[in-house]
């Protein structure tokens, strides 16, 4: 995209919001006496009563793991070789202190945002220490494992820090791309993810960027996703380029999503659309949800009064009245001739699905292996969905009929993303906020009685439990041989193989490549032989026999892969 492009999207942006602005600044005459009685603030639920809110479909559970004063603002996390959880805290949500396009004034705070290490001392299941790892960041969305360190994307830039002394605090501090855009902190880069091919991918958002690599400028990224190698810095873009939310099931598809449509699929990638610059693509991300993107949901807690009135206002301005129903659903009621279309009902739809993210584990039942999960955090919920192929592409179906997998009936109970754990089992970062509202979608007289950071000091982390389930201490793998590592690979829990296969391509031993070419001939388990192929390409040592042998395994997804490497 050219520079002249960029602006004319910044135009256009600063156009759609004062048009937004317009339509809010034509609200009904109501005295402030009046609204306030209409919108009273909602009590948070303390960490030790908050299980009594929730309810779990299936026969599962939850446990929470961790809580303030440990943690606050969690949106995303990741395990160290030793299981260690690094977590980002998105402080400072949802201002800035610069100005942007949807917020004229500078009233946020200054680099708020943080990481911190989170350790289970005592080997019983919970979080008892927490260590603030880095400080003085803005609105930090993703972390990710890399060397000892982790990557972090805190827009505008990308980060990379280190701890060298043991002390658990990060002395090195790389900014190594930067230009992500701010403009929008609904639209962030976000969702850090290590792929298959030993490269690290995240989700790009929609605000675009002019991605800098230590001050070098390689490409606009408009709305796309990101990859990059950790060791050489190469980065370029991938398909993609929506919300919150950035996944990929065992055999790299990638799923993504956005606030009204929950799963989509990256059909065509553009390492492979490059191959033929004559082929006119169709768009290369899909929805795959069967009952569309902004599908139904079954949510237990009741409507925060603010969304009921702000949605009256809209439905009013379009000559409609909002009417509830005796079954506790709603509906629009015309009012002489509507000049328009009524708005969309305050709740029982996808309005702002967040996190998508495949389970990976080996501590569920089969039935829920390759389930994606997914938030929908206005609606205070998790939903489950079933993945089935068909040809290239997905079918996802709700896999809880008339509820949803959980539910809580607290409004503060906001699942903002999942992260597969050592243990195999599903973590529920809640970042727990009184309100998580893009601030210009609310009209400033409903926002004069609304404290949009309340809850800033404030999260959880919950395990999702299967019944009956096996519990399984983590391994700790940062000290393990290669060889160990390498009988990692053949492990049901996906942490292992791809925290094994991360440490082998860091190391660069090649002392084990006999091993891993015999898992490729030998193993049982298909995504083992998966594994070892990338290994060996990640060492350089992927042999034409390796490849052939590959071109003719059993399974069609390694068949695929051999035929990509």
């Amino acid at each position: 995209m050219s520079r002249h492009a960029s602006r004319f999207l910044t135009l256009l942006v600063a156009t759609c919001v004062a048009c937004v602005a317009q339509s809010f600044a034509q609200t009904p005459k109501v005295s402030p006496a009046e609204l306030a009685k209409r919108l009273p603030r909602i009590p948070a639920t303390e960490p030790k009563d908050a299980l009594k809110t929730i309810r779990v479909a299936a026969g599962f559970s939850l446990e929470m793991v961790a809580s303030e004063p440990l943690i606050a603002d969690p949106v995303d996390a990741c395990f160290d070789a030793d299981g260690r959880m690094y977590v980002a805290q998105m402080h400072g949500y949802p201002y800035s202190l610069e100005k942007r396009p949807q917020q004229l004034k500078k009233i946020g705070k200054k680099d708020a945002g943080a990481i911190r290490i989170l350790e289970d001392t005592n080997g019983d299941g919970r979080y008892d220490k927490s260590t603030l790892f880095a400080k003085d960041i803005s609105w930090p969305t993703s972390v990710c494992c890399y060397n000892g360190g982790v990557f972090v994307i805190a827009p505008p830039h990308i980060y990379y820090l280190k701890d060298t002394n043991g002390d658990n605090k990060a002395d090195v501090r790389e900014i190594v791309y930067s230009g992500f855009s701010r403009s929008n902190v609904q639209g962030l880069a976000n969702n850090l993810k290590w792929g298959l091919d030993n490269r690290i991918y995240a989700a790009g958002g929609r605000n675009g960027a002019e991605v800098s690599h230590r001050g070098k400028t390689p490409f606009t990224l408009g709305r796309r996703d990101i990859r990059f190698n950790p060791k050489t810095e190469d980065i370029e873009p991938v398909s993609g380029g929506l919300q919150f939310g950035h996944s990929m099931d065992n055999w790299g598809n990638r799923f993504v999503c956005s606030n009204s449509n929950h799963i989509q699929q990256v059909i065509y990638e553009e390492r492979d659309l490059k191959r033929n610059p004559y082929y006119a693509a169709p768009a290369t991300v899909r929805s795959i949800a069967r009952e569309g993107g902004a599908s139904p949901v079954f949510r237990t807690s009741p409507p925060e009064p603010w969304r009921i009135v702000r949605q009256e206002w809209r439905a009013a301005k379009a000559g409609y009245r909002l009417v509830r129903n005796a079954d506790g659903s709603w509906k629009f009621v015309a009012q002489g001739k509507p000049s328009g279309r009524p708005p969309e009902y305050p709740i029982g739809y996808f309005t702002s699905a967040t996190g998508v993210t495949i389970y990976r584990g080996g501590a569920y039942p089969k039935a829920f292996q390759g389930n994606a999960f997914i938030g929908d955090v206005g609606a205070n919920l998790v939903h489950r969905k079933t993945l089935t192929a068909t040809g290239a592409t997905f079918v996802a179906a709700r896999a809880d009929k008339g509820e949803e997998f959980i539910t809580s009936t607290d409004n503060w109970f906001r699942p903002v993303n999942f992260v597969n754990a050592p243990d195999g089992t599903l973590y529920v970062l809640d970042m727990y906020r009184e309100t998580i509202e893009h601030p210009f979608s609310v009209p400033e007289e409903i926002k004069a009685h609304l404290d949009l950071e309340s809850g800033h000091d404030r999260g959880r982390i919950y395990r999702i439990v299967a019944p009956r389930m096996k519990r399984v201490r983590p391994i700790k793998l940062a000290k393990a041989s290669s060889a160990d590592l390498v009988a990692q690979l053949e492990l049901p829990n996906s942490w292992n193989r791809e925290t094994a296969q991360r440490l082998l391509w860091e190391r660069q031993d090649k002392s084990v490549v006999p091993l891993l070419q015999q898992l490729v001939r030998k193993s049982n388990f298909a995504l083992a032989r998966l594994h070892a192929l990338w290994t060996l390409d990640g060492l350089e040592a992927l042999t034409t026999q390796d490849l052939v042998i590959a071109l003719v395994d059993k399974h069609a997804g390694v068949r695929e892969h051999a035929v990509r490497l």
